[in-house]
């Protein structure tokens, strides 16, 4: 009875088909037949030209073609086209014009129209002209979508009229009855239907010119009634391919099981406005979503639908057998979407456990057959699928171990037993990345090394759950002792498996590529961060056994380098021996790299600890020889000493690679923080090796001597390599910021011979190098415990600084040469080291710094004068007076100082101003540092403004400033996100810390603050610059406020300026994308905006209101204009106690909550597409 009824439905779009006839749609479209023919034969000559591509034809084609949507009688036109062509460009051109016609003329038509359009359409896409057409149906595929996508889009534009909904649903029942009707084509036609009814439901929805309620209903209907039934016809059809594979070897039948899983992962992927993860309104946020890979949540209404075994079942075994034949990969994105299916789908625990269950099962199972399958080797072919199964299991493994929490996996009885396979399958990824090596002069990218990775990132996330559950767990709990057990088992074999892996990957690519070398280390400390971080999550959970194999490993080398040092190295000489040294150094560089990560984290702006697992590994040991801590870190350091003590000259400077000591360096510097001279009252248990090693009571002394004597020996020897002396000077400035390193190091000979060796070779040293010294050396002899020897440095920096600026300005010719690039690179390398001693300024240091420099701050504004034409230069002095201005803000200088700095900056800007920089001479910079002088103007002010003084030059200068750099700044350059902010902030703190000195500005500088105001709110991407924007709003809108409440009417001049801001806001509010983040800020600014300009408001509601284009719009604003309306005035009433109308917390939250549901509420009619 089934098949006949199937039958049946099958054959009433045939019997359409055949009968077919032309008709006539509207008397208001009729046409005449000779109209007919000419404007028939004007659209074909255009689908011609179109074919064509040239670009004088196309343009004429689609004026003929817009022409035709417009026209009287163009639906007759387009069907009377295709009912008398096969040609499957035309027939894609005129659909597509169809369904511009259904769009733009919707409204013209009545209901029945357009049922009879969609028939006729469907039967065309039965009849035999597109069976033709589609006789090849992945060749001309293109045409069937456009000609199923007309058919869509007016079953979406008819969705909400309740007389067809019989007639709807019936629809959808002859397509499932064309999907199994045994005719290949028939299925074809009705899965493509499927496939773009999901998308003009989703992100692909078509512009209809109607607002988000008409699509966000049709969505919610389609996905309570429509998206569970297209899911099981999905699932069936995939059934049916896994039940008869033999299907698969017709090629129309691959085209449709491909179909079929584009449809299921469609629907896998959807986000479902019915759970609320949108604002009303919100298109772009919602198409973001769509295109993303899914939250995977479900509703509950689709717990019988999709919490299934068979479900689980029919996809893993779809994957399997499409395998072979899925170049996109989709049946694998297939199973990654099912693992990440979470939310109220699971309405109890229970369901999400046997469902999890059944899924870990299933997907071991997949891991063991590809793993016992597959060699390593295989994973690395061209032409093999195992690449891409190999990343494809390790993404699902990760997104299923991601989604469900540790609460829910330790109730699965096979947990363990799936982990145990995750371990192998972890080693066997490794094991494909070694394979590579083999293959391929550079593994970085092969499938091995990006499944390696993501298996890495999935296991510190796992053990980051762990730790978590273990922390709440109760003492003894018998899951969380288990599973820290069995991650302790793993630690090791992974840990091994990947150090040999990289070890192997560096022989490989010195071996490879010589040349690549300095590439590829400045790459590691960016390139491979996670991975490291990654790794020392697994390192640390059996640090015992990883960092014993590190000192083994590390051990062996510096057996090697000895041997290098020695002049015995073992092999053969010549070309080989060399390479073999490479390999060596490249070795050691990661080995040093990798226990820089596992012994010590970065604790970037905190001094890190040492890590538990480690001080506990420490305090076990019996003595300080078993501590392996102590051990790892002692053979580095005294690798460190072998390369030290090589000379300048020395034949075996050659063998010591300027990027092995760079990397000792900055293995030092992050070892340092957490290890030298600890504090053993720092920590509740404290290992008695790391103490007598490290601390200051114990060898830290003396291992911090090494260090700097290190220090001074390299500095000397590689003086022309930039990357070791900056990582030399890095790890300098880390300890001149630590009171008992900068204290021990000031007092140090090596430190002294240090800084000797640079003021005297500076002009010789990179440029780079410079500033970063001079801060060093600042920083350390501007404080500590020793005045007279801080002085006899400070002095010498100082001195030498001087000398050099005196030796430019000074020059008799300087006004013949400045422009020579000899003379202007020397100018901006002095102005480097000058800011480099501004960069030393703290609370400490401030003062005697800025009595440094204010004398030579008139040096600085003739340089300025001289240069200010060149914006390379004058962008150094810029940024010299920037830092200066912060000194004023850390220390209370002399009034007489303050004057100088304020007199300088003025001349500063006045030759700023008259230059124009930062508009029209950047434009030789890149991109992105075009403004970097408007920007560093713009904080310069900002700076000023935050001094506390009241010097009235100071006032001056900032509104001289003001009135001057604002009106330079475009909305073109409010597009860079650090300008942006600088000149937000700027207004800010005019408007927070100035509010009266507003009215003294000029009403076209006033409007133009606003102006930008505006544009930060709306048009910035970034947005923390968007709160900034509404925050100095309503600054200004709050003082205005108070002065209108105070009788004050000279307010009354930016009023023009605040209403058009007002209108701004409202259309932000209602029109535009709106970012969720941004509630609390846009709330606060309208109220304050309303409450300055209330007839103003009801003036803009009014027009609102009076543009509906229907009654019913009309009332619905109406109503909650009102709503909102009573809302403000009932908290202008509550803020009356206030002289700036500032709500309490529980009055706002009165207010914001009327202003939400007014959102939700008119943006759902108001926004449109």
């Amino acid at each position: 009875m089934r098949m006949r009824h199937v039958e049946h439905k099958e054959s009433r779009f045939v019997e359409k088909a055949k009968s077919r006839t032309s008709f006539v749609y509207s008397a208001l479209w009729e046409m005449s037949e000779g109209a007919k023919r000419e404007q028939t034969q004007r659209v074909l000559a255009a689908c011609v030209e179109l074919a064509k591509g040239s670009r004088e034809g196309v343009q004429a084609a689609s004026t003929v073609l817009s022409q035709l949507t417009d026209s009287p009688g163009a639906l007759n036109v387009c069907t009377h086209i295709l009912d008398n062509t096969s040609d499957s460009t035309v027939q894609f051109i005129i659909a597509n014009v169809v369904k511009d016609i259904v769009i733009r003329h919707f409204s013209s038509f009545s209901i029945q129209e357009h049922v009879q359009l969609r028939t006729y359409l469907m039967n065309y896409l039965l009849g035999d002209r597109m069976r033709c057409a589609g006789s090849n149906m992945e060749a001309n595929n293109s045409t069937i979508r456009k000609v199923a996508q007309a058919v869509v889009v007016l079953v979406k534009r008819c969705w909400l009229d309740t007389s067809i909904v019989e007639d709807r649903a019936g629809f959808f029942v002859n397509l499932e009855a064309l999907r199994r009707s045994g005719d290949l084509y028939n299925k074809h036609v009705a899965l493509n239907v499927l496939d773009q009814m999901l998308g003009e439901f989703s992100s692909e929805a078509s512009a209809f010119g109607l607002p988000w309620d008409f699509h966000a209903s049709c969505r919610r209907s389609f996905e309570e009634t429509e998206l569970p039934r297209l899911f099981h016809m999905s699932m069936e059809s995939l059934h049916e391919y896994v039940s008869h594979p033999a299907l698969l070897n017709d090629k129309g039948e691959l085209v449709c099981s491909r179909r079929c899983v584009a449809i299921a992962l469609k629907i896998l992927r959807w986000e479902f406005v019915s759970l609320g993860n949108v604002m009303a309104g919100s298109f772009e946020m919602l198409d973001q979503l769509d295109t993303l890979d899914g939250s995977g949540k479900f509703p509950a209404s689709w717990t019988a639908a999709l919490v299934r075994p068979q479900i689980i079942e029919t996809v893993f075994q779809t994957h399997s057998l499409l395998l072979p034949h899925d170049i996109s990969g989709s049946t694998a994105k297939l199973v990654v979407q099912l693992a990440a299916v979470n939310g109220p789908v699971f309405p109890d625990s229970g369901t999400e456990i046997g469902f999890l269950t059944f899924f870990l099962e299933r997907l071991d199972g997949l891991v063991s057959n590809f793993t016992t399958t597959t060699t390593p080797a295989q994973t690395n072919a061209m032409n093999d699928t195992a690449g891409d199964e190999l990343i494809a299991i390790s993404e699902t493994i990760k997104r299923t171990l991601a989604t469900h929490s540790l609460r829910t996996l330790r109730q699965i009885p096979i947990l363990f037993n799936f982990m145990s396979s995750v371990v192998r399958y972890t080693l066997f990824c490794i094991d494909c990345m070694k394979s590579a090596l083999a293959l391929l002069s550079d593994g970085e990218d092969c499938a091995g090394m990006i499944a390696t990775d993501v298996m890495l990132e999935m296991w510190a996330r796992f053990v980051e759950q762990a730790n978590s559950l273990s922390q709440l767990a109760p003492p003894h709990d018998p899951f969380a002792t288990t599973l820290a057990s069995f991650l302790r088992s793993l630690s090791l074999p992974i840990f091994r498996a990947h150090l040999e892996m990289r070890l192997a990957l560096a022989e490989k690519q010195v071996l490879a590529d010589a040349d690549s070398e300095e590439e590829m280390v400045v790459e590691d400390d960016v390139a491979y961060a996670d991975q490291l971080d990654h790794l020392t999550v697994l390192a640390r959970l059996d640090a015992l056994g990883c960092v014993g194999l590190l000192c083994e490993l590390v051990g062996e080398v510096k057996g090697k380098v000895e041997e290098v040092l020695r002049g015995v190295f073992a092999g053969a000489g010549g070309l080989d021996a060399a390479r073999g040294r490479q390999v060596l150094l490249e070795r050691l560089h990661w080995l040093v790299l990798i226990a820089e990560h596992v012994l010590a984290d970065l604790g970037d702006g905190e001094v890190p600890t040492v890590p538990d697992a480690l001080m506990a590994i420490s305090c076990n040991a019996p003595t300080a020889d078993a501590d392996v801590i102590v051990t790892l870190s002692g053979m580095i350091f005294e690798i460190l000493g072998l390369f030290s003590n090589v000379q300048p000259g020395s034949p075996m400077l050659e063998f010591c690679s300027p990027l092995t000591i760079e990397s000792f360096f900055i293995f030092v510097k992050r070892w340092s923080r957490t290890y030298l001279f600890i504090n053993p009252s720092d920590y509740s248990r404290m290992s008695k090796w790391l103490a007598s090693s490290y601390s200051a009571s114990g060898s830290g002394n003396q291992l911090f001597d090494f260090i700097i004597a290190s220090a001074q020996q390299n500095f000397t020897v590689w003086q022309n390599e930039e990357a070791v002396l900056n990582a030399i000077i890095n790890l300098l400035q880390s300890f001149a910021v630590r009171g008992v390193a900068r204290d021990r190091m000031i007092q140090s000979p090596n430190f002294q011979q240090l800084m000797g060796s640079f003021v005297r070779n500076i002009k010789d040293m990179p440029t780079s190098t410079h500033s970063p010294m001079i801060r060093v050396l600042a920083t350390i002899s501007t404080q500590g415990s020793n005045p007279e020897l801080e002085a006899n440095y400070y002095n010498e920096l100082t001195g030498m600084l001087q000398m050099r600026l005196t030796s430019l300005v000074g020059r008799p010719d300087f006004a013949r040469v400045f422009q020579k690039t000899a003379i202007k690179n020397e100018v901006i390398n002095t102005l480097e080291m000058y800011e480099g001693l501004c960069l030393a300024a703290d609370y400490n240091t401030a003062g005697t710094l800025f009595r440094t420099l204010v004398g030579y701050l008139d040096a600085f504004g003739k340089l300025f004068k001289v240069y200010k034409n060149l914006a390379e230069v004058n962008l150094y002095v810029l940024r010299v007076f920037c830092e200066v201005s912060k000194m004023l803000g850390l220390h209370e200088a002399a009034f007489e100082e303050r004057q100088a700095f304020y007199a300088a900056y003025t001349g500063v800007l006045k030759v700023y101003a008259n230059a124009n920089i930062g508009v029209s001479t950047n434009i030789s910079f890149e991109e992105e540092d075009r403004f970097n002088d408007l920007s560093c103007v713009l904080e310069t002010l900002s700076n000023l403004i935050l001094v506390e003084s009241k010097d009235e030059d100071r006032y001056d200068v900032v509104f001289y400033g003001v009135n001057m750099v604002l009106p330079l700044i475009t909305a073109e350059m409010l597009k860079y996100p650090s300008l942006s902010q600088k000149a937000l902030e700027l207004v800010g703190n005019v408007v927070r810390h100035f509010p009266s000195k507003l009215l003294d500005l000029d009403i076209e500088v006033l409007d133009n603050i606003l102006s930008v105001l505006r544009f930060g709110t709306t048009e910035s991407s970034v947005l923390e610059v968007q709160k900034l924007s509404f925050e100095a709003i309503m600054g200004v809108a709050c003082f205005c406020v108070a002065e209108t409440r105070k009788g004050v009417t000279e307010t009354q001049a930016v009023f023009p300026s605040i209403d058009a801001t007002l209108q701004h806001l409202l259309d932000y509010m209602l029109f535009k994308e709106f970012d969720p983040d941004l509630m609390e800020s846009v709330g606060e600014t309208l109220y304050m905006l309303v409450l300055l300009r209330h007839d103003v408001y009801m003036r803009l509601a009014q027009q609102l209101l009076d543009a509906q284009p229907t009654v019913e719009r009309r009332s619905r604003l109406e109503a909650a204009f009102g709503t909102l309306t009573t809302c403000i005035e009932r908290a202008a009433v509550a803020g009356r106690a206030t002289e700036d109308g500032m709500l309490s917390l529980a009055e706002y939250r009165m207010y914001s909550d009327g202003l939400v549901l007014f959102l939700m509420d008119v943006r759902g009619f108001l926004r449109v597409r």
